[in-house]
C-alpha cells in the first residue's frame, strides 16, 4: 500500500526522550558545541521551508489553476507542513531552554572556582603578612 497523506497520520509517533538536569552536565564544551550545530540545522531547515507555506496556501485557496484531486493533495502537504512547522518552533524552544540551562551551570562551576580562587588568596596574604611580621620583628627586614 503506498504512503499518502491519509495513510501516513496511522504510523505510531516515536517517544521523545527527555532531558534530566544531569544530563546537561554531561559532555562539557562539546554540549555547547552540539547544542549551536542543532540550533544552526533548524534555522536551515527553517529557510528552506517558510518559503513554501505561502505558496502552498495559494495552491489551496484556488489562486493557481489545478485540478480539484491535486488541491485536496497540496491541502494535505500544506498541513503536514504547518505541523513540521509547529515541531521546528518547539524543538527551537528547546533547544534555547537547554542552552540556557546549560550556560548556568557552566557559570555556576566557574563562580565556584571563582570563589575557591579568592579563598585561597585570602589564606596566601594572610601567610605573606605573618611571614613579613615575623621577619620583621626579627631584624632581617
Amino acid at each position: 500500500m503506498p504512503c499518502t497523506a491519509s495513510t501516513a497520520r496511522d504510523f505510531p509517533t516515536r517517544p521523545r526522550p527527555q532531558l534530566s538536569p544531569t544530563d546537561l552536565c554531561l559532555g562539557g564544551g562539546e554540549f555547547t558545541e552540539d547544542i549551536y550545530s542543532l540550533k544552526r540545522e533548524v534555522l536551515e531547515f527553517r529557510a528552506a521551508q517558510d518559503p513554501l507555506v505561502p505558496v502552498l496556501e495559494e495552491i489551496v485557496k484556488g489562486q493557481v489553476e489545478l485540478c480539484t484531486v491535486a488541491r485536496e493533495h497540496f491541502r494535505d502537504v500544506l498541513d503536514h507542513l504547518l505541523r513540521v512547522d509547529a515541531q521546528v518552533d518547539e524543538h527551537n524552544e528547546l533547544l534555547t531552554s537547554a542552552l540556557s540551562a546549560h550556560l548556568a551551570l557552566v557559570s555556576r562551576e566557574h563562580s565556584t572556582a571563582a570563589m575557591q580562587q579568592n579563598a585561597d588568596m585570602r589564606k596566601m596574604v594572610i601567610a605573606v603578612i605573618i611571614v613579613h611580621r615575623l621577619l620583621r620583628k626579627s631584624g632581617w627586614l
